[in-house]
């Protein structure tokens, strides 16, 4: 049976925070803002005791940065109390999401066609994909800057256009996927399954043995293509953030 602890510790690598510190076994992690996985307090230890005095150092360690605090749990941590106290606190439970799982095995063999683009063109094209500002994703490229190896920065082109890209890293012998999108007048034509099973066979030509995903519970589609890739539900999170005034 897979530890979904060793899933977490990849994650937490493989979408580095710019500083990160382990209080009494609660990892606070900060971005400087982008994505909520990278800026928000991950208790690995259940903790009963104490809690207000807790809290008050969460926050005030993302107040002094500027940042809503942001509490991340997990459902394989007894976390029960806090999220009862933290509700109590009102702190607003937010974007249940999932983390799928499946051993890579022998159907990921075949040979791989995708782009392994660089750094920076690669996030030029993320950009245009997902219609974004470039410019104003400093923090994001902060992120892919602190990305371990081995990494892949995949894009899947048809006719000298990009349709789809996505993020792949290895590490510990888990390889996560993230930052994972499709045109939008290329959805739904297979491309993102095409996407998907390169970089997997990539993952698994490269040394990794497992692969996990974390995706919005409400993402139906997604959820559903990562489901026919071989992935299962293996544990689920959601945040309670409070917004500073």
């Amino acid at each position: 049976m897979i530890d979904p602890i060793n899933i977490e510790l990849a994650s937490y690598a493989s979408w580095p925070a710019f500083f990160t510190i382990n209080y009494f076994g609660w990892i606070l992690r900060f971005a400087n803002g982008h994505s909520k996985r990278a800026n928000s307090v991950n208790p690995l230890t259940p903790m009963n005791a104490n809690l207000p005095a807790m809290i008050r150092y969460c926050e005030s360690f993302y107040r002094e940065r500027s940042q809503s605090t942001i509490f991340r749990l997990l459902s394989f941590v007894d976390n029960s109390t806090l999220d009862c106290y933290l509700a109590e606190a009102e702190y607003a439970y937010i974007d249940p999401s999932l983390v799928l799982y499946q051993k890579l095995d022998s159907i990921y063999n075949h040979s791989v066609s995708l782009i392994a683009a660089d750094r920076e063109s690669w996030v030029r094209t993320y950009c245009e994909i997902a219609g974004i500002n470039l410019i104003a994703q400093k923090n994001h490229i902060k992120i892919l800057s602190l990305v371990p190896s081995p990494c892949l920065f995949a894009v899947l082109e048809e006719s000298d256009q990009a349709l789809a890209c996505g993020l792949g890293v290895v590490y510990d012998s888990y390889f996560g996927i993230f930052d994972i999108v499709t045109r939008l007048q290329a959805r739904n034509k297979g491309h993102g399954t095409r996407l998907l099973t390169d970089m997997l066979s990539w993952a698994r030509q490269t040394g990794a043995q497992h692969a996990y995903v974390q995706v919005m519970a409400q993402n139906a589609s997604a959820i559903h293509l990562y489901e026919k890739l071989g992935y299962r539900r293996i544990y689920d999170y959601w945040y309670r953030i409070i917004r500073e005034t």
